[in-house]
């Protein structure tokens, strides 16, 4: 579980950034047209069209960021992994030095923390923050967690569970 709850935002992040399809109001015929999101933000005679597949209800909708620079979508996921970067870096032998239980159960509460945050907090800089603290402490929460997981189990059944846990990863 410690291995695979982090998901619930990693995998979804491609959805979480992904802009609507837009619709530019012609008030001579009084009818819709797809249009681009550069046109459609050029113009103030726009709206999402909800019909669309593409249109979901995502942090851009939250947010409203429709017509936000691209790059400061983009920087949900780059603060995200820039977060694991620096938490592998920082935590690489954390575990080691101090004990697995006490760091697993400490990236537990702050994954929990951070997810809670990033779900209930409205602001987009806040956002970033608690994306990068979910980057930073999952790196901890799945190396640390996969490993003790797998140092409770007898020898000769740690790599039935390796593939399984990476299949259900894959498969999640």
């Amino acid at each position: 579980i410690g291995f695979w709850m982090g998901g619930f935002l990693t995998f979804a992040l491609p959805l979480i950034e992904l802009f609507p399809q837009y619709q530019w109001y012609n008030p001579l015929n009084q009818t819709y047209f797809d249009w681009s999101r550069e046109d459609a933000c050029a113009s103030d005679n726009w709206q999402v069209n909800w019909d669309d597949e593409r249109s979901i209800h995502n942090w851009i909708s939250d947010l409203d960021l429709y017509c936000t620079e691209k790059w400061m979508i983009g920087l949900f996921g780059s603060m995200y992994f820039f977060g694991y970067l620096i938490g592998a870096i920082a935590f690489v032998n954390l575990s080691d030095m101090h004990g697995r239980k006490i760091w697993t159960r400490v990236s537990y509460v702050l994954h929990t923390v951070s997810f809670a945050s990033i779900i209930f907090i409205s602001n987009l800089y806040s956002r970033y923050a608690f994306i990068f603290l979910w980057g930073f402490i999952g790196a901890v929460r799945w190396s640390v967690s996969y490993t003790t997981g797998c140092e409770f189990l007898l020898k000769k059944h740690q790599i039935y569970s390796s593939a399984i846990t990476q299949m259900i990863n894959a498969w999640v």
